[in-house]
């Protein structure tokens, strides 16, 4: 397997292909909420084997056969004091030397009075790509190589030209140029300008439309079919038809962003029974975010519920 055939095996393989893909670290919150401790941004061990829904020993073991890899892009050893020990965090120290500590989204850290190993992004970004039985790092490479599908070689190149290079070139070839040069520089800046204020247009019309189709939908076929169709849309198009981590990727990012904790709730049937009627509204703003983040188009799922019902009702008719 040579390191330009971009496999999700050869992601696991291949470390010249990591090296590719080690910078897209907003991957992994695109495809699972992120969690890093506040002001260090790392995260333990044992919160990297939960995100990753693995045993501490899978994390383990990854990082022990590839400790110089993923060491070189930040592995720290941490003690209690490092995380900020205070009347906020509420730490709690037992007779077996273990400290406990409250975080912000409400979860507690556990850590040994002899210190714990902390990963950054980077290092966790680099465990996905190692990690093998792993639902979630299965998916974060796969969206890797989506990322690099989409990325052709013009738009690589694109990315290169900040608007900083290229008022800096401009003002080189006014020094060092001539007239045309400068002339055509300055063009070159304005167009630059021009093609993100059009992007943003662009982008603000979809925002429009969606949110429109989304208020159509909820008023003619109701809140629950909605967000069933968008977390739908999101299994078969970013979860490979996996639906239940489709579903439990949203309701765990619905806690962490609106504090909405269905599992914990009680009640009969799905979670979704447990959705209050204040609540729904936040409830599908969270499954269009996640729909939005992965370029699905909320006003051809709606489109598909209309067909559905339409169908159903002409056979009861």
């Amino acid at each position: 397997m040579t390191a330009n055939i971009k496999t999700e095996d050869s992601i696991i393989e291949v470390k010249t292909i990591r090296e590719q893909f080690i910078g897209r670290t907003e991957v992994l919150d695109k495809v699972k909420e992120l969690f890093l401790i506040p002001k260090l941004e790392v995260m333990t061990t044992k919160q990297v084997a939960n995100y990753f829904e693995v045993g501490v020993e899978a994390i383990q073991s990854t990082y022990k056969r590839n400790k110089n890899e993923i060491d070189s892009d930040g592995v720290l050893h941490k003690n209690p004091n490092d995380f900020g020990l205070s009347k906020t965090n509420n730490p709690k120290t037992s007779k077996q030397g273990i400290t406990t500590l409250s975080l912000e989204n409400g979860s507690t850290l556990e850590i040994n009075n002899r210190g714990v190993k902390c990963f950054s992004k980077r290092a966790i970004l680099r465990i996905a790509m190692l990690l093998r039985d792993s639902e979630i790092a299965k998916e974060i490479r796969t969206q890797l190589l989506n990322t690099f599908e989409v990325a052709t070689v013009e738009q690589r190149i694109e990315t290169i030209k900040t608007e900083q290079e290229i008022m800096a070139n401009s003002m080189r070839i006014f020094f060092e140029g001539t007239k045309e040069e400068f002339a055509f520089a300055i063009k070159e800046y304005i167009d630059f300008q021009r093609r993100h204020i059009d992007e943003l247009e662009n982008t603000n019309k979809d925002l429009r439309a969606e949110n429109t189709a989304l208020a159509i939908g909820i008023n003619t076929w109701g809140s629950q079919s909605i967000l069933n169709a968008l977390i739908r849309s999101l299994a078969y198009n970013a979860y490979r038809n996996n639906f239940r981590l489709a579903w439990n990727t949203y309701y765990k990012r619905l806690s962490y962003k609106k504090g909405i904790s269905l599992s914990k709730r009680e009640g009969k049937g799905t979670l979704i029974n447990r959705i209050q009627d204040d609540e729904w509204d936040d409830c599908i703003q969270v499954a269009a975010a996640m729909c939005l983040s992965y370029g699905l188009d909320i006003g051809i799922i709606i489109n598909e519920i209309n067909a559905e019902n339409i169908l159903l009702e002409e056979e009861n008719n």
